[in-house]
């Protein structure tokens, strides 16, 4: 008669990440912490961050968000713009159906005040 051991582990995750290399910011440098804004938006649209890598470039041109290649680029170089542009990040993690563009630039513009107070 054969005996089977059966082990099952059941892992719970609370782990605390250090995001500090999880943003490369290219063309510049900014006077606050990129990695604790990332979370404070996290925090403010209550979602999970995820760990990914994100591009932050430094630019003239209109500050945007490209969600597919995790790229931000900013024109403005402030933390309430860059908030502003992690929150799109945030809505296009987290929602299976992304909301319309109206409601999502409503949650980006909450974001953004929460963190300006």
């Amino acid at each position: 008669m054969k005996k089977f051991i059966l082990t099952v582990l059941f892992v719970i995750s609370m782990v605390t990440i250090s995001y500090a290399e999880h943003f490369k910011v290219v063309g510049g440098k900014f006077n606050f912490d990129v990695e604790k804004l990332y979370l404070e938006v996290c925090s403010v649209l209550n979602v999970t961050p995820r760990d990914y890598q994100y591009t932050i470039i430094l630019d003239n041109s209109k500050s945007r968000c490209i969600p597919e290649k995790k790229i931000i680029y900013l024109g403005i170089y402030t933390k309430r713009v860059l908030a502003h542009e992690m929150a799109h990040l945030c809505i296009a993690e987290r929602f299976w159906a992304e909301p319309n563009e109206k409601i999502a630039e409503l949650i980006a513009q909450y974001a953004e005040f929460e963190i300006s107070k």
